[in-house]
C-alpha cells in the first residue's frame, strides 16, 4: 500500500507540463506574437502611405485652384459666383482644338472658360469641371471629376478690399481680391489644410 508521500509525487508529475510542452507552448506564443505584430505593422503602414496619399492629393488641388484662381478675370458674360461649398468663375482653360479651324486632330488649346470646384458633403470630396467659351456662355459644363476625398468639411471664403481692408464673405457674386480654402480630413480627425489666394484682378 502506497504512503500519502508517494501518493503527492504521482500526482504533481502528472499535472505538471513536461519540458516538450513548455516548448510547444513557447513557440506557439512566439508565433501568434509574430502574426500580431506583422498585422499591427501592415496596417500601420497602409494607414501612413494613405494619410501621406491623401495630404499629396490635397496640395495637388490647392496648386490646381492656385493656378486658375490667379488667371481669374472679370468677363460680364461669364460670371463669378462663390458660396461656402461651390465656386466658380471664369479663367483661362485648356481645351481640344476646335478642328473646323483647321487644327490638328488632339489639338490643345487655351482660351476664356469657366471653371467649377465643389464640395460634396456626402461623398466627402472636392469635385472640378469645366466648361469652354461656349459652353460657358450656355452654363454649360464637362463631366465632374474627383481632386480630392477623404474629407470630413471643405470651405470656400471671400475677401473683398474696403476702404484699404480685406472684408471677409461666406458668398460672393464678383471676382474677390482673395480667396481661402480650407479642408479638414476624415483621418486623423481635426487635420486641416488650408490656402489664401490672391487675385490680381479681384476686388
Amino acid at each position: 500500500m502506497r504512503t500519502a508521500g508517494e501518493l503527492n509525487n504521482i500526482r504533481s508529475k502528472n499535472s505538471a507540463f513536461t519540458l516538450v510542452e513548455s516548448l510547444l507552448a513557447a513557440a506557439l506564443l512566439a508565433t501568434v506574437s509574430i502574426a500580431v505584430y506583422a498585422a499591427i505593422a501592415s496596417g500601420l503602414k497602409i494607414w501612413e502611405r494613405h494619410h501621406i496619399f491623401q495630404e499629396g492629393a490635397a496640395l495637388i488641388f490647392f496648386e490646381k485652384a492656385d493656378f486658375e484662381l490667379r488667371n481669374g478675370l472679370n468677363y460680364s458674360r461669364i460670371p463669378f459666383h462663390g458660396t461656402a461649398d461651390r465656386l466658380s468663375f471664369p479663367t483661362v482653360v485648356k481645351t481640344p482644338a476646335d478642328r473646323k479651324k483647321g487644327k490638328n486632330p488632339g489639338a490643345i488649346e487655351e482660351q476664356i472658360g469657366k471653371v467649377e470646384y465643389y464640395f460634396d458633403a456626402v461623398k466627402h470630396g472636392i469635385y472640378r469641371r469645366q466648361a469652354n467659351y461656349g459652353q460657358a456662355l450656355q452654363n454649360h459644363y464637362g463631366q465632374w471629376h474627383l481632386l480630392i476625398g477623404g474629407l470630413k468639411s471643405a470651405t470656400f471664403s471671400y475677401f473683398h478690399r474696403e476702404n484699404e481692408n480685406l472684408t471677409k464673405n461666406k458668398e460672393s457674386e464678383s471676382l474677390p481680391a482673395l480667396i481661402g480654402i480650407g479642408v479638414e480630413f476624415d483621418k486623423p480627425a481635426g487635420q486641416t489644410l488650408s490656402r489664401y489666394v490672391y487675385i490680381p484682378t479681384g476686388k
